[in-house]
């Protein structure tokens, strides 16, 4: 398979926004990956050694494919986010109608049909259960549902648990059943930071049910006055990876941190994971830190342990799939829990990755999410259902299938959180204010009067201590106070030279007087 031209820029672009996320089997590729050994806050440019793959593309111009789920006989199940399940036969063809098509969806940026689960004992319970966005009046909603599997479609569904609070991000919608048979599932805080420590909200939190929407009676929250008995874990953003390490039973999950501070973290039942109080490596009394937490972005938007015979040297480790790392990562755990090796794998190959799951028979099967706005709006050919395997020995003489040999990765080793206001700026506030202050997830910075900070004093400590109760954390625990002051500074001008009566320059003196260009 060639490589798209249009993802060959696509790690150039993550690094300069950093510094400023149905077909048949079309084709398969064999080439040796970059394993790319990094810290989580700064990537190291390096590669090792990698081994032939085959990588089969499954299904392409799909939008938005957020779940997978394996059947008993073979056949895998996949949703889409704008309603539909699909279907992928067991000669690992898509079948060409879908299996379900919700009729309520609400699917729009990032809300829509998202986690797939499948009964613990689908033989002889054949349930799929479903996470779905939905309108409730004026309200966006995440509904959980399951349906009965006839062996060729979705039917009957139930509503097991409706009106966990939705935006169009934020909306967690990973479902998992674990060891126990109950069901997992993850929620985001709505963009409304302060759901994530209100217990009587399901926002922001890691919930447990019953497989009939029962709740088990021995959740953390079960018969406390003012919160939701559904409730297993809070303080939480907005997690959407979850997974149970095999060995131990014990449940990690990955999470959207606001300006880096992504987490991975051991979650027990009860726990207070701090958002929006505390966000990276900061910790309070009676709120949880990070197993690790990664600063610039990864945005780890799936979490599995590998367990197969196909990759033996995988076993064990945990498989994460990123949305603004563009890759796969593999993270290698101690038998205490602490994080002993990061690589990287298929950076920028395959663009922004959603979701990594393991097959029965070892296969790690990966989902890409090209259709992401802001940050993503579509590419072509796009998104795929990819499907990876050890190469054999004589496909790279096959038809259809290339020898490609990566090159290493040209993330900077240093590439940090800058070291130049427009640098930091474009780090730790364009995801929110957009890369020219025009606004995108939350308010325009230029040309209108700011509530918040009314002199540059007041605009530096919005930047350095932030606005918990708003989701904006503070950059001091990131860059230090000198740097603060100098971004603070440097906005402050370009916000007055904006306003009414005042033109904004093509340059600007910063507060150190090196001249910056606009970007």
């Amino acid at each position: 398979m060639n490589e798209p031209e249009s993802l060959r820029p696509f790690l150039f672009q993550m690094a300069a926004a950093l510094i400023g996320c149905i077909a048949v089997v079309a084709a398969a590729a064999v080439f040796w990956p970059e394993v790319e050994p990094s810290s989580p806050t700064r990537p190291i440019e390096q590669q090792l050694p990698g081994r032939p793959l085959r990588v089969e593309v499954i299904a392409d111009d799909l939008r938005a494919p957020w779940s997978i789920a394996f059947l008993d006989d073979g056949r895998v199940l996949f949703t889409e986010r704008p309603g539909r399940v699909r279907l992928v036969n067991t000669d690992l063809t898509l079948q060409d109608e879908p299996v379900l098509e919700v009729d309520d969806v609400l699917a729009d940026v990032k809300l829509g049909l998202m986690g797939i689960a499948l009964d613990p004992d689908f033989a002889e319970s054949p349930y799929v259960y479903t996470a779905c966005g939905y309108r409730d009046g004026d309200q966006k909603r995440v509904r959980i549902a399951r349906y009965r599997w006839t062996g060729d479609a979705m039917v009957d569904p139930e509503t097991l648990l409706e009106g966990i609070p939705a935006q169009f991000n934020h909306s967690g919608g990973r479902l998992r059943f674990g060891p126990d048979k109950l069901l997992y599932i993850t929620t985001g805080d709505a963009d409304h930071p302060p759901n994530a420590q209100d217990l009587s909200s399901l926002g922001g939190k890691i919930l447990r049910v019953a497989r009939d929407g029962s709740i088990p009676a021995d959740n953390p929250f079960m018969g406390q006055e003012g919160a939701r008995p559904e409730i297993y874990s809070y303080g939480h953003r907005n997690p959407q990876g979850l997974d149970f390490e095999p060995e131990t039973n014990r449940l990690i999950t990955s999470e959207h941190g606001p300006n880096g501070g992504d987490e991975i973290n051991w979650t027990e039942p009860g726990v207070n994971y701090g958002w929006p109080e505390v966000s990276h490596n900061r910790a309070a009394d009676g709120m949880e830190a990070p197993l690790v937490q990664f600063t610039p972005s990864i945005a780890p938007a799936s979490a599995t342990f590998y367990a197969g015979a196909l990759f033996p040297d995988l076993e064990g480790d945990l498989l994460v799939g990123c949305l603004r790392g563009e890759a796969m990562l593999r993270v290698r755990l101690t038998d205490s829990g602490e994080m002993q090796e990061l690589e990287r794998w298929f950076p920028s190959r395959y663009g922004r990755v959603r979701e990594v799951q393991v097959a029965p028979d070892g296969a790690i099967w990966l989902t890409t999410s090209m259709f992401d706005p802001p940050e993503a709006h579509g590419a072509e050919g796009y998104d795929q259902v990819l499907r990876i395997t050890p190469a054999g020995p004589d496909d790279a003489n096959r038809d259809g299938l290339t020898v490609i040999r990566d090159q290493p990765a040209m993330l900077p080793a240093e590439m940090g959180l800058g070291s130049t206001p427009d640098e930091r700026y474009a780090v730790l506030c364009a995801s929110c204010h957009g890369a020219e202050m025009q606004g995108a997830l939350h308010p325009r910075l230029l040309g209108v009067a700011w509530t918040q900070a009314r002199t540059e004093q007041e605009l530096f400590d919005v930047i350095a201590g932030g606005i918990p109760y708003r989701g904006m954390p503070g950059s001091r625990p990131l860059i230090h106070e000198d740097g603060c002051r100098e971004l603070a500074a440097w906005l402050w001008q370009k916000h007055e030279a904006s306003l009414p009566g005042a033109s904004l320059p093509a340059a600007t003196q910063p507060a150190n007087g090196t001249q910056q260009k606009e970007k």
